[in-house]
Parts: C-alpha cells; sequence; structure tokens
C-alpha cells in the first residue's frame, strides 16, 4: 500500500488536484467531487504508467489499486468540503469578517498561510467542543 498526499485546490467550481515530488512526474487532475478528482488522479497514474513512465523507478512500482491517499486542502477546498459550517457562525468565532472568510471560500481572495492555519488551528477547537459534547437531551 502506497500513501500519498494529494493536494487539493478549488477553482471556477472544480476541484483540482496534484501529487508532488514523486518520480519523474506529477499526477494531476480535476473533479466536481473528491471522489471524482481521487479517479481522475488514479487514471492519469496509469496512463503515465503504461506510456512514458514504464521506467520511472518510483510510480513504475505504484500500484493504484492500493494508493491511500493523505488529502491536504488549500481553504477555499477545505470550506467546500465540509460546507455544513455556517460561514457567519464560523466568521464570529475566528473574529474575522463574514465578507472576507466568503471570498476565501469562493476563491476570490486567499488567507496567508499563517491565516489559514490559524482559522484551521480555531476551527480544530470548534470541532473539538462539539465532539466532547457528552449528550443531547
Amino acid at each position: 500500500m502506497k500513501n500519498l498526499e494529494l493536494i487539493i485546490e478549488k477553482n471556477d467550481g472544480l476541484l483540482w488536484g496534484r501529487v508532488e515530488n514523486k518520480g519523474n512526474f506529477t499526477p494531476t487532475g480535476a473533479g466536481e467531487s473528491t471522489e471524482a478528482l481521487i479517479k481522475d488522479i488514479i487514471s492519469s497514474i496509469e496512463d503515465y504508467k503504461e506510456h512514458e513512465g514504464k521506467e520511472d523507478k518510483f510510480w513504475s512500482k505504484v500500484d493504484t489499486e492500493s494508493i491511500q491517499f493523505e488529502l491536504k486542502y488549500d481553504f477555499a477546498a477545505f470550506l467546500d468540503k465540509f460546507n455544513f459550517f455556517n460561514l457567519s457562525v464560523i466568521a464570529d468565532k475566528l473574529n474575522i469578517d463574514k465578507t472576507l472568510l466568503s471570498q476565501y471560500k469562493t476563491g476570490k481572495k486567499h488567507p496567508t498561510l499563517e491565516q489559514a492555519q490559524n482559522m484551521l488551528n480555531s476551527m480544530r477547537k470548534l470541532v473539538k467542543h462539539v465532539a466532547e459534547t457528552q449528550s443531547l437531551v
């Protein structure tokens, strides 16, 4: 089983992905869902292995049936993937303007790496708080 990091970005209503720094090939793909994106990436890898990648020391040994992807989302793709979060509530909890957060979600603006990491850490705290809730009555 091969574990590969798949970087996912959102642009023009599609999810775009790539696997970097492996062998002599950077598989890329796109799809309307994470599942469709992964299928496209695997197809790209299989095509490469069949043709110009036969001698690639890394990719020639990869069994596409056993690939496990570690998904890494840019902030817009993250908000799209977890779209059940209410942006108004998140913006309030993160102490940022709702319009700015909406622009991050749509890809019109992009947070700095530090801003994105701070927002992710704050969201993790929110999710942890929900997960620690003992019961509902």
